[in-house]
């Protein structure tokens, strides 16, 4: 997908293409937390 985002045709990646990959990286965040813990700061700006 990112591949595609980046070197494909400009509207090769959908806006419900995206929703999916960002539902599946919140589930990967929801299943890293529960194993390892939450996170310390949630915050993107954080360092």
């Amino acid at each position: 997908m990112r591949a595609t985002g980046d070197y494909g045709p400009f509207d090769a990646v959908t806006a419900l293409h995206a929703q999916e990959q960002i539902a599946r990286a919140k589930e990967f965040l929801a299943a890293a937390e529960r194993l390892l813990g939450p996170l310390a700061n949630k915050s993107p700006e954080a360092p």
